[in-house]
């Protein structure tokens, strides 16, 4: 679900060139409408890119059409927890990708809203710099468990991508 139509249609040609659009639905519409959300159809897996920034946190330029989609602007992190808590059938799973700064914040949301976190995944850009982004998985209505998976290293050393980000980009994963 995307609040911005371009951004909608953006991400249905990709689909349509990739030859997902069978597997892959973009819905044109702000996930902060609860009838919206609650009339469509439950589902396994929700992954979500939240605005990373507070609201009131950074210089915004409002006329940028990226600033909805980097500020919360139209939507908070409770926001996006909210809906995936709605849209997940019993034990689905969500996938979240944000900023480790907002790791405190995350982690509290989902759980005030019945979203397990279960793995998290730091991802360093390279070998010796702090991550700059955090994956995490959580499970609706999940019991309490949490694995912390090794670290991610975009680049090595020399400047290339490392093997396991190579891996990633040459492999046939989805079906």
């Amino acid at each position: 679900m995307e609040i911005q139509d371009e951004f909608v249609d953006m991400a249905s040609r990709s689909a349509r060139y990739n030859d997902l659009e069978d597997k892959i639905k973009f819905i044109s519409g702000d996930l902060k409408d609860i009838e919206l959300i609650k009339n469509i159809p439950k589902v396994d897996i929700v992954t979500v890119n939240p605005p990373y920034k507070l609201h009131n946190s950074g210089l915004i330029n409002l006329d940028d059409k990226n600033a909805i989609a980097r500020h919360e602007i139209c939507c908070t992190l409770e926001d996006v927890v909210i809906a995936c808590r709605i849209l997940l059938k019993d034990s689905g799973r969500m996938y979240m990708v944000h900023r480790p700064d907002r790791l405190v914040d995350i982690l509290y949301t989902m759980r005030k809203h019945r979203i397990e976190p279960k793995r998290i995944r730091m991802v360093h850009p390279s070998v010796n710099k702090a991550p700059n982004i955090v994956l995490i998985e959580g499970q609706r209505d999940g019991g309490v468990f949490l694995k912390w998976e090794p670290p991610l290293y975009v680049h090595s050393e020399d400047g290339g991508y490392t093997k396991e980000i190579n891996d990633m980009y040459n492999s046939d994963t989805i079906s």
